[in-house]
């Protein structure tokens, strides 16, 4: 009875930390967003006076960067995407690593060939 009871407690604190974890992670991506979303806004208000060419630069260079740190945000910071990347380099290494093998292997047997000659 006991255990049970304790079972049930640590589920329920299990399942509150994911959930704080959760809305901090929410609320940190959300922020993230309005800064980089915001920070192109500024520099485009700021595109009076002697300044204008300046800003008008870093609005571009900005503005063409959204992308990057958008996927940066929201991809990279996600474990599943996270796992996914390192399963799908892992492969890739693999079939390097195979191929470069196979690579090395008819070379030494055509290397064998042309001594034997």
């Amino acid at each position: 009875m006991t255990l049970w009871i304790l079972k049930r407690k640590l589920c329920s604190l299990n399942s509150e930390v994911s959930t704080l974890q959760n809305t901090r992670m929410l609320t940190f991506k959300a922020t993230a967003q309005l800064f980089i979303l915001g920070c192109t806004w500024f520099l485009g208000i700021l595109q009076v006076g002697p300044t204008a060419h300046v800003m008008a630069y870093l609005f571009t260079i900005i503005n063409s960067l959204q992308g990057v740190f958008i996927f940066l945000v929201y991809c990279l910071l996600s474990q599943q995407v996270r796992e996914q990347y390192r399963k799908w380099l892992k492969r890739i290494r693999k079939s390097k690593a195979e191929s470069e093998k196979y690579t090395l292997s008819s070379r030494t047997m055509s290397d064998g060939c042309k001594h034997s000659e």
